[in-house]
């Protein structure tokens, strides 16, 4: 069986260390080794009580190491813990982003200016000082005001947008690269959240707390899936909120309750491939893409075999950690022998 590897680099190094500072946590890993496990079944093998044992699961969450869904017990829902990844590697190397390095030109999409959507709750709209119309209702997604959202999210679906190109193609260029920068996380709470309400042909298994599978498409081409998680408000393991920390987003106005801030998603298309956050989801070039006129295409979605389901949010410039909406942009000068370092 090919091995399951976690790459490691920058900031995230610490985080990282942090959870594998504690035998319980190794621990616990190395019973998920061989399958997954109940919360109750955790708390009988390594000795702990529910409590410890759920504070633990949820740093071993956070840093992508497990997954957990819910399933119907015999008394209230279970909590099943699922291990991710087997091996770690760790890149300790430094790497500037290609706009420290390259000229381009860019664009600006806010996050609720989008043209098409499939959304279901829970789902909404938030502008800088309210939620728009009313919370959970798909239908205010076809609000004229949407276009004021400065946050956007829901837990199944779709959101598709034109992304307004910095000049206009008449064909395809060599060497040019486009890059697509935005802010997401999963949602939080979902599987507590009243109005949630499953499609039938979602299974319950790939119901999950926190963390998403989220795809990408440009002008109809697949880009990739990425991984998201909930970061600013726990995994949903204590009913009482005041038990965990919550950092509030630097941007994210005071009144918003929701999530506060994701992390940033790169999507690269060079003439070597395509790339989501410095990693290779695809053979298909730039000029796979086939980006003509004044706009691409780009549709953020979940989709239906997802294994991991938890919904996503859409950070726009008042609301996150990073002051700006969806970012495009074009590079039209190619990196020494494609390389992305």
């Amino acid at each position: 069986m090919k091995s399951r590897d976690l790459f490691i680099e920058g900031k995230n190094v610490t985080r990282i260390v942090k959870a594998l500072s504690n035998e319980k946590r190794i621990e616990i890993l190395n019973i998920l080794t061989e399958g997954e496990c109940s919360i109750r079944e955790l708390t009988q093998k390594v000795g702990l009580s529910k409590t410890a044992v759920l504070t633990h699961v949820k740093l071993l969450e956070e840093t992508g190491f497990i997954t957990t869904s819910y399933m119907r017990g015999t008394i209230g829902n279970q909590k099943l813990c699922k291990k991710v990844y087997d091996r770690l590697i760790f890149d300790f190397t430094l790497k500037k982003h290609i706009s420290d390095q390259l000229e381009y030109t860019e664009s600006i999409t806010p996050v609720g200016n989008f043209f098409d959507f499939e959304a279901h709750p829970p789902c909404g709209l938030a502008s800088k000082n309210n939620v728009i119309k009313k919370w959970d209702d798909p239908d205010v997604f076809l609000s004229a005001d949407r276009t004021e959202a400065g946050l956007v999210w829901t837990t199944f679906g779709f959101l598709y947008y034109k992304l307004p190109l910095p000049r206009i193609f008449s064909v395809n260029s060599a060497g040019v690269m486009l890059e697509i920068i935005l802010e997401m996380s999963a949602l939080g709470d979902v599987v507590y959240n009243s109005s949630f309400n499953k499609p039938e042909h979602i299974s319950g298994s790939q119901i999950t707390e926190g963390i998403s599978d989220v795809t990408f498409w440009v002008n109809n081409q697949e880009v990739g899936m990425t991984t998201i998680r909930e970061i600013s408000r726990g995994d949903g393991s204590y009913p009482d909120k005041t038990k965990y920390k919550r950092e509030r987003g630097k941007y994210t106005p005071k009144w918003f309750l929701g999530s506060f801030y994701g992390e940033v998603v790169e999507i690269l298309i060079t003439n070597t491939g395509t790339f989501i956050n410095g990693k290779k989801t695809s053979e298909l070039t730039f000029d796979d893409y086939k980006v003509t006129g004044s706009y691409v295409d780009f549709k953020i979605g979940i989709k239906d075999d997802a294994k991991q389901i938890s919904g996503f949010n859409v950070f726009g410039e008042s609301y996150g950690n990073h002051p700006r909406d969806i970012v495009l942009r074009l590079y039209e000068k190619p990196l020494a022998n494609g390389s992305l370092k």
